[in-house]
């Protein structure tokens, strides 16, 4: 009996307590961005690894815009509520690193329908460590959006400007992380149409 009771004791630690700590710690952040604007930032223990797990997050903002055509003469107003969904999976199979994610931006103006939009952003993106001194990163994207009235980009004709743009990079590493120099090589193209 006392050996059931020390093979009890001596289970596998459940690894459903840290994927809900980091899904808190994640919707706690809110929608924190990686620095190019692509990815939600990919939770980390305390030793900087990733951790697996399906990150959902969702936004309701409600609001009222006195000018929602950013223009001095012409002052429509509306109410609005924007949704902004995201959703990232990350795997990780040894040292390896898998992620897909997509976050959405809707917008709904009430009385000024032309400001309606829908932007969205799919990627995914992979990081293979081959050897102990090389690795290849390498992701997709989609991205779906358009300008805010206003901004320098904004439309001033009658509806706002919208974009769409496909992505692809690639980056082959060599030299250890803890190394004072790594050798790398990168490529990145980028194809937007109005």
């Amino acid at each position: 009996m006392r050996e059931s009771v020390g093979s009890f004791m001596k289970r596998e630690p459940n690894l459903l307590r840290p994927s809900l700590l980091a899904v808190a710690m994640f919707a706690l952040c809110g929608t924190a961005l990686a620095a190019d604007g692509n990815y939600l930032v990919t939770p980390t223990d305390d030793d900087g690894r990733a951790l697996p797990g399906f990150y959902p997050n969702v936004e309701l903002d409600f609001g009222y815009d006195d000018n929602v055509r950013r223009t001095e003469k012409n002052t429509d107003s509306s109410t609005f509520a924007k949704l902004k969904p995201e959703v990232q999976w990350v795997g990780v199979f040894g040292k390896h690193l898998v992620r897909f994610g997509y976050q959405g931006d809707y917008g709904k103006f009430f009385d000024e329908s032309r400001e309606n939009y829908d932007d969205h952003f799919v990627g995914a993106d992979a990081t293979l460590d081959l050897t102990p001194k090389f690795t290849v990163n390498g992701g997709v994207a989609y991205r779906h959006e358009h300008e805010d009235r206003g901004s320098a980009a904004g439309g001033k004709g009658r509806e706002p400007n919208v974009w769409e743009q496909w992505s692809g990079r690639i980056e082959g590493l060599y030299g250890r992380r803890i190394a004072t120099m790594q050798i790398g090589a990168s490529y990145e193209h980028h194809d937007r149409e109005y």
